[in-house]
């Protein structure tokens, strides 16, 4: 069954082609579409129990449209968001403007690429949220290169927080869901292939144009399959110790939530 929801994407795009829009899963009307989901209250939470300890600057790599970004600035917190798409920006800044002023003088937003960040401030807490580790992992030189980068914007007491997903539950193949979104209709399926080590996301999304007819668009993820031996040994070799790592559960998925803290050396100066 899962080879003919693979052919159905496949159809439509080899069919439509000359109708149809590739975009990026993280621009419009994608990105109006995942702006619907809210973060979930257990999710927060976490962040926010750890922020408590850590301190009050707080550094979002690849915040998006803010889904974690503005109920950090809503408990208090000061929060540097970086991101490189244009469309989830600018979700973010609309929702900035709607905050109260004294959640607003806690945002602020940079657009740039996550691997070429090096901010001369330091952070009290660095999050990676939403498994996007797993979408950055596909280049583990990059990924490790984030990692002195991100040990290098911290304070010496600072942690660095990112999730994955637990895989070991899931079966192979999602079945197709849909939701209905404003004016968009979005398809979406997930195709898990555990001997390649990805899961695919395939989308199709149609959306009402002014003029009445139907815009249909497609865009695909690809996220590696992480697991846990992997990350931890990966970590190894970082500038990182594992302090934590929290089982939790978010939208139907069970993740693992890394909290992490600089290694020091024998002479006890962080590296």
């Amino acid at each position: 069954m899962s080879d003919n929801y693979l052919k159905f994407f496949e159809d439509i795009k080899s069919g439509f082609k000359d109708n149809i829009q590739i975009k990026s899963l993280y621009d419009k009307p994608f990105s109006d579409i995942y702006n619907s989901y809210e973060a979930d209250f257990e999710e927060v939470a976490l962040y926010l129990n750890e922020a408590v300890e850590c301190g009050q600057d707080i550094l979002e790599l690849c915040c998006g449209n803010g889904r974690i970004t503005l109920p950090l600035a809503r408990n208090n917190f000061n929060v540097t968001g970086v991101d490189c798409s244009d469309d989830m920006l600018t979700l973010l800044k609309e929702k900035k403007e709607r905050m109260p002023f004294n959640v607003r003088k806690r945002i602020n937003i940079l657009k740039q690429d996550v691997f070429s960040l090096k901010l001369e401030k330091k952070f009290d807490m660095i999050i990676l949220p939403a498994t996007t580790i797993c979408i950055l992992f596909d280049d583990p030189e990059k990924t490790m290169q984030l990692f002195r980068n991100v040990a290098f914007m911290l304070k010496d007491h600072g942690k660095f927080l990112f999730d994955i997903r637990n895989y070991n539950n899931v079966e192979n193949n999602i079945i197709p869901t849909h939701l209905v979104c404003g004016d968009n209709i979005c398809l979406s399926y997930e195709n898990i292939d555990k001997k390649v080590g990805q899961a695919t996301g395939m989308f199709l999304t149609l959306t009402k144009a002014p003029n009445g007819l139907m815009q249909m668009s497609v865009a695909e993820s690809y996220k590696k399959i992480i697991p846990k031996e992997t990350i931890e040994k990966f970590i190894s070799v970082s500038p990182f110790l594992i302090e934590k790592k929290v089982e939790y559960s978010y939208n139907n998925d069970d993740l693992f939530l890394y909290v992490l803290r600089k290694e020091e050396d024998n002479h006890g100066e962080y590296c």
